[in-house]
């Protein structure tokens, strides 16, 4: 993911606290609703919330 955002053209630290800011989003739902990480629900919900 940072290598994606690096690629578009966005500073090293930009794309690190994009980086940060996803995984914050994951770590607050998974706290949330008391569940372990689960790759298949972040890449499901990556692919509703790009269309």
């Amino acid at each position: 993911m940072f290598q994606k955002h690096r690629k578009q053209g966005r500073g090293t630290s930009e794309s690190f606290r994009m980086v940060a800011n996803t995984w914050l989003r994951i770590l607050f739902a998974m706290w949330k609703r008391k569940t372990l990480y689960n790759p298949d629900i972040f890449l499901d919900s990556g692919a509703r919330n790009a269309a």
